[in-house]
Formats: C-alpha cells, sequence, structure tokens
C-alpha cells in the first residue's frame, strides 16, 4: 500500500495522558490505546491534506520506536486500515 493516507475531515479529537480519543461523524467514539497508534495518527494529522504513505510513517516509527522497518510497516499498515475501515482515514 503507497497511497496516501489522510484524516478525515470530520473528527473531533482529545488526547487523554498517552492515549487519543476520536469522535467520527457517525458519533462513534474510537479509542488509540497505546503509544505506536497515538504515533500514527500524529504523523497523518503532521502530514496535513497532503497525507502520507504508510512508508513514510513507518519511517517515523522506527525512529521512535525499537523496531525493525519491517515489523513498523506492517504495524501501520494494520492500523492504517482499521482508520479506514472505521472512517477515520482514507486513501488518495
Amino acid at each position: 500500500m503507497e497511497d496516501r493516507i489522510t484524516l478525515s475531515d470530520d473528527l473531533i479529537k482529545r488526547r487523554v495522558g498517552g492515549e487519543m480519543f476520536v469522535l467520527a461523524g457517525d458519533s462513534k467514539v474510537h479509542w488509540l490505546e497505546n503509544s505506536t497508534a497515538s504515533t500514527i495518527w500524529d504523523e497523518l494529522e503532521r502530514a496535513g491534506d497532503s497525507g502520507s504513505t504508510p512508508n513514510e510513517i513507518a519511517r517515523a516509527i522506527t525512529t521512535k520506536f525499537a523496531v525493525s522497518l519491517e515489523q513498523a510497516q506492517a504495524d501501520v499498515v494494520g492500523f492504517i486500515h482499521q482508520l479506514v475501515s472505521a472512517g477515520l482515514a482514507r486513501t488518495d
């Protein structure tokens, strides 16, 4: 997956400690409960409307956590699929 990923526009988010809570347009609350998920979210927010690719995000993960690029890529792709399925992000 090398599409650019962007966050959906109609989200309300709050960070409490190391956890992120996101209210989607469908009124569902999503809980990003770990630091890897929060880092992926932060990278997508930082990219803004231009979006980011899974590989770009995976490289950011490897600089923050002691994990291989291959593991980071697998984690990022899996989490992005969850975000897209939940309507929190889209691929371009």
